[in-house]
């Protein structure tokens, strides 16, 4: 991990739970608690990680439905990048956008950048509701983080992000 990113980590406030999330070596991690505990806010610090350590690795932002994903999780995502990890929208990436010119990319271009977070360093997050989860099956990614997922479909986990 980058040294400034990990300070900055281990600099915050946690709960217990969300420590154990956060730092954990586990390859799966569910982290169920109720209302207002900060599971967004975990998503937020670890999707920044992922995007400042490995932006070859294509990410995966996914809550139950739309309006969920929204205007709950990818609004906590939002504030914590900026708020903890100073990256700013349409700065430091851009949402449903063709990459401006100066970000760089891997891979090939897409044919829509629709649900796509694309950020400067060329890190890419997709983000969808699993509302209809047959629309991601095959895509690859190198890391996912699911919200609600007491309310995610078994067979959408199982078939399709595991």
């Amino acid at each position: 991990m980058n040294e400034n990113i990990a300070h900055r980590v281990k600099d915050l406030i946690y709960s217990d739970p969300q420590a154990d999330v956060l730092f954990t070596t586990a390859d799966r991690t569910l982290f169920h608690s109720g209302v207002g505990i900060g599971k967004s806010q975990v998503i937020g610090v670890l999707s920044a990680e992922f995007v400042l350590n490995n932006p070859e690795a294509i990410g995966f932002i996914g809550a139950n439905t739309y309006n969920q994903l929204s205007k709950s999780t990818l609004s906590r995502v939002f504030h914590v990048w900026e708020n903890q990890f100073g990256l700013m929208k349409n700065v430091h990436f851009v949402v449903d956008h063709i990459p401006p010119k100066g970000f760089k990319k891997f891979g090939p271009d897409l044919k829509s950048y629709e649900n796509v977070i694309s950020f400067q360093n060329g890190a890419m997050i997709f983000i969808a509701s699993l509302d209809n989860y047959k629309v991601i099956d095959g895509v690859e990614f190198g890391w996912a983080c699911l919200d609600e997922t007491k309310d995610t479909k078994e067979e959408a986990v199982k078939e399709v992000i595991i």
